[in-house]
This record gives C-alpha cells, sequence and structure tokens, in this order.
C-alpha cells in the first residue's frame, strides 16, 4: 500500500540489529493513511533491513548520533503527516488501536496533544477511566511516551523538541517524554487524555521498574525542571514515601542520587544563564 500523503505518522525508535529484528518480530497493519517511520540509530555500523520491513508504508531514518531523545527528534524531522503517534520498537499495533488514534484526533480539533492507554499483560500502571485535561493530570498518573498523539505543526510552530539530556543513552537515563509535554502544555498547547487503548506493550516500561540510583538521579534532575521552586519540598515528600514502601532504594542511596541529579542539573541551567549575560 502506497502511503504518499499519509494521515498519521507513527515514530518507532530503535538501535542496532536487535531493535530492528523486534520491529519486524510485532505486528504493524497496513491502513490507509498510516504511515510507520523508523528512526533507526546504528552506532556501530551498518545492518541489514529485514525483509518484512521492505514496505511502501515504512520509512527508515538511519542516524548516527546516540540517545533516545536524539532518536525522537530525528523522527519529528522527517516526519511530514498532519498528526504523529510517538512508539517504540517493542509496541504492537492492530487497527481497532489506530482507529481509535484516527478517531480520537478527527473528533477533537481543539486539542494538540492526546494522550491514550495501553493494553499490557505485565504493566502495573493504573490508567483513569475518564477524558481531562492533561494540564490537570489526576494524582499518581503520569505519561508514557507511546501513548502520545500530536498535531505536527502546533509541534513544529513551537521549536520544542526533546532534550537530549534526558532518555536512554544520555545523562539523564529518564524523563524525557514528561518534560517534553510540559513544555508543549507551557507553550500553551492544548492536551487531553482519552481513557482508550492506542496499542500493545507487554513489559515494564523505565517507569514502572524497581528505582534505580540512575533512574532516581534523572527524576531529580527533571523535578528542577517540572518545579523550579518546590522542587526540595517534592524531595522531601518522595523520600518520605520511599521509606514509607521500604522496596526502593535505602534512603541515604535515594537522597544523594537525587540530590546529585537537582544540582547537577542546577548547576548546567546557572551556566548557562551566566553565557548567555
Amino acid at each position: 500500500m502506497k502511503t504518499d500523503n499519509p494521515t498519521l505518522d507513527i515514530l518507532i525508535c530503535t538501535i542496532g540489529k536487535e531493535g530492528i529484528e523486534r520491529i519486524a518480530a510485532r505486528p504493524h497493519p497496513c491502513m490507509t493513511g498510516v504511515r510507520y517511520i523508523v528512526s533507526w540509530e546504528q552506532p556501530d555500523g551498518e545492518y541489514a533491513l529485514p525483509e518484512s520491513l521492505n514496505r511502501d508504508d515504512f520509512m527508515i531514518s538511519v542516524i548516527r548520533n546516540s540517545g533516545l531523545s536524539n532518536n525522537r527528534n530525528n523522527a519529528l524531522a522527517v516526519s511530514s503527516a498532519p498528526f504523529l503517534l510517538i512508539s517504540d520498537d517493542d509496541v504492537e499495533y492492530t487497527r481497532e488501536y489506530l482507529r481509535n488514534v484516527l478517531e480520537s484526533i478527527e473528533n477533537n480539533p481543539g486539542y494538540d496533544i492526546i494522550a491514550f492507554r495501553y493494553d499490557s499483560r505485565e504493566s502495573p500502571k493504573r490508567f483513569p477511566d475518564h477524558s481531562f485535561d492533561l494540564r490537570r493530570m489526576p494524582k499518581g498518573y503520569y505519561v508514557t511516551s507511546f501513548e502520545i498523539a500530536l498535531r505536527r505543526e502546533s509541534v513544529v510552530r513551537s521549536g520544542i523538541l526533546f532534550d537530549t539530556a534526558f532518555g536512554l543513552g544520555a545523562e539523564y537515563p529518564a524523563g524525557e517524554e514528561t518534560l517534553f509535554i510540559h513544555k508543549l502544555l507551557k507553550a500553551g498547547m492544548k492536551g487531553i487524555y482519552m481513557p482508550l487503548p492506542c496499542c500493545r506493550h507487554d513489559g515494564l516500561t523505565t517507569g514502572a521498574r524497581p528505582a534505580t540510583r540512575e533512574f532516581i538521579r534523572a527524576k531529580g534532575a527533571l523535578f528542577t525542571e517540572l518545579f523550579p521552586l518546590s522542587w526540595p519540598l517534592r524531595l522531601i515528600t518522595h523520600t518520605l514515601r520511599n521509606m514509607r514502601e521500604a522496596d526502593g532504594l535505602k534512603t541515604p542511596a535515594y537522597l544523594r542520587s537525587w540530590l546529585s541529579g537537582a544540582l547537577s542539573r542546577l548547576r548546567i541551567r546557572r551556566f548557562k544563564f551566566r553565557k548567555f549575560q
């Protein structure tokens, strides 16, 4: 099926030989108006494209830069459809999932961002059963990257990209999608959550895995961006919660990791401010 003028570009990011093989092993239904863009990081040489991905509705873009946010920014740059769906190499689609996305976009013309839910056998993530404005997210809810649909024109006009300091392969290996959505909403875009599944993802996401020092350090850096005035209070609250749950890092390690990320990010911001004075 030739997709010259797609309505929806699905932006799949992957890395290396194993990543492209994961994509090839999962279903990607052919649908009118849907195109799959694969941003393929090849850090250590070229690999052959699996035959099953040699399709008219697939577009492959090879990059040499490292880091998930660099990869996502490349996918955004080569896209052209009016609507975009963020994706990963271990996500599965059906026609019903993609119809949910297309119909939700069509039925909500006043929104630039639509967040969905996903089906999973393993994920402990809980999804609200009602729609809500993304500027007023319910307590405990967070956005996962492959739940996000975007109006491309609004994103391009804003000039906002994924922060390359965050995400897998970067200094802070988590939080890139949260920061991206935060910046889009802060720029005035409108976002809504729809309690409809957009894909299937079996396995734990980064946010659902047991906390590591690297993850907590990324969390500390992220919170200085999201809450520049109240992050110290949030540090105390999250540390107390970690102590109560007793299934994460020990308190000293938790505090050191969070503060390491927060203070390193604050130093970077202070340096940039002085540089451009």
